[in-house]
């Protein structure tokens, strides 16, 4: 996403846990961005897990 221009998405330590945290710069980011943007993080997720398990077999 961060290639692309779409969204600039960072890893951060929180309570001894790796999230992700979406950094708003954009003055003008909408709910509706927002809401794309974590759509977009759950399709990468998916696409990666599904390529993992493909990969083991």
């Amino acid at each position: 996403m961060m290639e692309e221009g779409f969204a600039y998405v960072l890893t951060i330590q929180l309570k001894g846990r790796t999230v992700l945290r979406i950094c708003l710069i954009h003055p003008e980011t909408t709910e509706d961005d927002i809401r794309h943007t974590i759509q977009r993080m759950y399709q990468y997720a998916r696409a990666l897990k599904k390529e993992r398990v493909s990969n083991f077999s």
